[in-house]
């Protein structure tokens, strides 16, 4: 009775415990490595990784960047769109692009800068820095 109804297959403990150790060995494409000299990245289509070339590119005529989502890259509509109704603009952190409110700001108080790495605009960033 087990065998004549999926359910009751994948609801049996023991059996998916069983597949999964299975398909997680016998996945032997996802350890390929990129084909570049000493890139030990996973490659992708063409025996590359995204960085030096592989993987699928951008569905526009002429475009070879590597595409997000949609066969587009986000220059040409992939990925993720602002929520701002009529926008087109790529979505930032919060779901919305930078016009629109999107994105992290700087840290500092008072502050409507966007944040670079480390959590502040460029201006307190620096002073941060130099203070240091």
């Amino acid at each position: 009775m087990r065998s004549s109804s999926r359910n009751s297959v994948d609801s049996d403990d023991s059996n998916a415990v069983d597949v999964r150790a299975t398909s997680s060995t016998s996945t032997s494409r996802h350890s390929r490595r990129c084909g570049f000299p000493e890139c030990q990245k996973a490659a992708k289509r063409g025996g590359l990784c995204i960085s030096h070339g592989g993987g699928k590119k951008c569905a526009v005529e002429g475009c070879t960047t590597s595409i997000v989502s949609r066969g587009r890259c986000v220059a040409h509509g992939g990925g993720k769109r602002c929520q701002t109704p009529d926008c087109t603009k790529s979505a930032q952190t919060g779901g919305f692009c930078w016009v629109h409110g999107g994105g992290k700001k700087c840290g500092f108080q008072g502050c409507k800068k966007r944040a670079q790495s480390g959590g502040a605009c460029i201006s307190h960033g620096m002073q941060h820095t130099s203070s240091a």
